[in-house]
């Protein structure tokens, strides 16, 4: 009796399938996120088919199917890891995280002054280098 494993056809073709989601979602500024949300139901549509074209193809001959449990498993696993990462990135976490692990702080002494203003001047504007944070007080 021969034994055919499914599974492994379709963990191909999800792996395949997955890259090019990325590749566009990378490539057009796509949501990875809801691209692969609504179409992860196609990787349960491959499996089905698989099964159902082995089953049909050897319908006649003494074959054991036998599903490949780990290939179904490790296509669920990549899907859920890239859609946790897409997540982070898309969510603007990464972005966060990566803003504060380059980000450094000086801060500086300066002198104080006060500096007399006339009643006519009626606005004041303070510019500062664009990614400086300024704090004044009153």
């Amino acid at each position: 009796m021969k034994k055919r494993r499914v599974g492994t056809i379709s963990m191909g073709i999800v792996l395949i399938a997955f890259g090019v989601l990325i590749f566009i979602a990378q490539v057009n500024s796509i949501s990875a996120i809801n691209l692969s949300i609504k179409f992860w139901p196609i990787i349960l549509f491959l499996i089905g088919g698989e099964i159902l074209w082995y089953s049909y193809k050897y319908r006649d001959e003494d074959i054991n199917i036998k599903y490949d449990v780990f290939s179904v498993f490790i296509v669920l696993l990549i899907v859920v890891i890239n859609l946790g990462i897409y997540g982070i990135v898309e969510t603007g976490v990464a972005s966060k995280v990566i803003s504060t692990i380059s980000s450094e702080s000086f801060t500086f002494k300066i002198p104080y002054r006060e500096i007399e203003i006339g009643n006519n001047i009626e606005k004041i504007i303070v510019e500062v280098p664009r990614h400086c944070k300024l704090n004044m007080r009153s």
